[in-house]
């Protein structure tokens, strides 16, 4: 049942993860100056894609701190212990990344891909979690 229940989250959140995709597509090449409207959209699309995952970790790695587990990143481990400071420091990365890497959307997208095998990872501890 549990782990039933922990694979519907996971697909959720790839849902959320898509959905979040598919609307920043049109907008974004008005909203973001950058003189290649492709850049543009591409550096949108996958600053909140990246958002997105960090957030979905922040809450998963949350959920695994409330059932007894622990944080393995020492970087991570003293922003974690809340969840306001989890949500926090996700946003706080972002805008940085947003910033440093804005002319090389291409890092952010694989920035945002390394971070959804760490949700993945949480998802599954969760599954194995009692």
């Amino acid at each position: 049942m549990a782990k039933t229940l922990y694979f519907i989250c996971g697909v959720v959140v790839g849902m959320i993860l898509a959905i979040v995709l598919f609307m920043t597509l049109p907008a974004t090449a008005e909203t973001v100056p950058f003189r290649n409207p492709i850049v543009a959209q591409e550096s949108a699309t996958c600053a909140n894609v990246f958002l997105a995952v960090q957030l979905s970790d922040a809450l998963t790695t949350r959920a695994i701190l409330e059932k007894g587990g622990y944080e393995r990143d020492p970087l991570a481990r003293p922003f974690v212990r809340t969840t306001a400071g989890a949500i926090a420091s996700a946003v706080v990365i972002n805008v940085a990344a947003r910033y440093i890497l804005h002319r090389h959307p291409s890092l952010m997208c694989y920035s945002a891909l390394a971070d959804s095998i760490a949700v993945a990872n949480n998802i599954r501890v969760l599954g194995r979690m009692r």
